[in-house]
């Protein structure tokens, strides 16, 4: 089933539908990869590294590994680098008008719109589809609240579209529910347990309860409308000429503001940037950004585990009757007695392992050069080789650091360029709705 006209979503088992597929495990699924992308972006990537550990060991082997797991921020580094539309600013004017110049000018100071703009273009670098939400919002002034809007970029497990019938790379209407992340295995990581890694079944049937911060700030992904009941999910749907709210059985909850669902600003006030669209909405790709900054957080892990365990020597004794409680250390002493006539003369010693670190460093070498230089990243300007007087990670870090941007900033500027007439229309509607003396007639 398609919906083919806006009108559609007035009828309720048309939204019941919807909502049933937006908590789909497939659509979840979707939602989670948006957010593993996120999380590592967020440095957070050490809690998949945990994933990738457990792939190869068990769980009481992760767990003596994890005072070396590895948590570079190699994503946000390389995200950050190629997001460049934003980086110097961008000058707006209106030609011929110096008064419609000055008052864009003030709306960009009071929305902060270029500071919104460059945090879309980073997210829409690292997720491929982003929503700039022209939102409105109460704004409190002493005992007065008005209403103004902001702009909010939201990442693709914010949202849910319906796509338009006649182009699928478009959104007839945008809803927007909370999204409740699987925990991580790092999150739950005991080391009694060997966890199941997140990405093979990140949504089982069964959900733990809500364990929530229920009236002070709460992180990102937890926030949730608190004045309804945690199993009363709500759905808030935006179209170009409806917006309402719903409960889980698309049932419109009454509005005494609003009683005919329409849209007040009379606008669609969700810009959809998207990169790499083939047919669909959703874009795919940009997965070795993730798969390798978290597989180079697994290398550098086993390599700093490596390199503590094997440079302590490894004691030993041969004999018998040998004592079983033994504490080594410069001021320890061993006494093993023994009868010359009777019993086998103890030995004791340590043994020393030889780990190939330099091996393994020309390795993350190899491999971060090809995962830069495969995402638009040169390291031509590189001079500094990892070696063992450099420290691995921070070593790691300087080539990201120095890693110059092959890409052509233009291809991205159109993009923005493109959306940017939406954005203001959005915006000088929205304005005109709430406060008409900010924009011009």
């Amino acid at each position: 089933m398609r919906i083919v006209k806006e009108s559609e979503l007035l009828k309720q088992d048309i939204r019941a539908k919807i909502i049933q597929e937006i908590e789909s495990r497939e659509n979840l699924t979707r939602k989670w990869h948006a957010y593993r992308r996120y999380q590592c972006y967020k440095d957070k990537t050490n809690h998949y590294v945990v994933d990738a550990l457990l792939r190869q060991f068990d769980s009481e082997t992760v767990e003596e590994m994890r005072y070396a797991l590895s948590n570079i921020s190699i994503v946000k580094k390389v995200v950050d680098k190629l997001a460049r539309v934003y980086s110097h600013g961008v000058e707006r004017t209106i030609t011929g008008n110096d008064d419609a110049t000055k008052k864009l000018k003030d709306i960009e100071k009071l929305l902060d719109v270029n500071s919104a703009l460059k945090k879309t273009n980073r997210f829409l670098k690292l997720e491929k589809n982003v929503d700039l939400f022209i939102k409105p919002c109460p704004v409190t002034d002493g005992d007065e609240t008005k209403w103004g809007i902001k702009l909010e970029p939201l990442l693709p497990f914010l949202y849910d579209v319906v796509e338009d019938y006649y182009d699928r790379t478009k959104s007839m209407c945008v809803i927007l529910s909370d999204y409740d992340p699987p925990a991580t295995s790092l999150a739950g990581f005991d080391g009694r347990r060997s966890p199941i890694p997140a990405i093979m079944n990140p949504y089982p049937e069964t959900k733990v309860p809500d364990k929530k911060d229920q009236v002070i700030a709460d992180s990102p992904q937890d926030q949730k409308n608190h004045e309804t009941p945690t199993n009363n999910k709500l759905y808030v749907f935006w179209s170009k000429n409806y917006h309402f709210t719903c409960n889980s059985k698309g049932e419109i909850l009454p509005d005494p503001n609003n009683e005919g669902n329409v849209n007040p600003l009379g606008v669609f006030n969700h810009i959809n940037f998207a990169i790499d669209q083939d047919g669909a909405f959703w874009a795919e790709g940009g997965d070795d950004l993730i798969d390798g900054a978290i597989l180079i957080n697994a290398v550098l892990t086993h390599t700093l585990h490596v390199g503590t365990i094997q440079s302590y020597g490894q004691f030993y004794m041969t004999g018998e009757n040998l004592p079983r409680s033994i504490k080594v250390g410069p001021t320890k002493a061993i006494i093993a007695e023994y009868k010359k006539d009777e019993q086998a003369e103890p030995k004791l010693g340590f043994l020393s392992a030889s780990p190939q670190l330099d091996s393994l460093r020309s390795l993350i070498e190899m491999y971060i050069a090809l995962y830069l230089t495969t995402n638009n990243l040169s390291t031509s300007g590189v001079s500094t080789q990892l070696s063992s007087a450099n420290s691995l990670p921070s070593g790691i870090a300087l080539i990201i650091d120095k890693a110059e941007s092959l890409e052509d900033v233009q291809d991205q500027r159109q993009v923005f360029i493109d959306k940017e007439s939406d954005i203001f229309e959005a915006i000088n509607a929205a304005l005109k709705h709430f406060d008409p003396t900010l924009v011009d007639e």
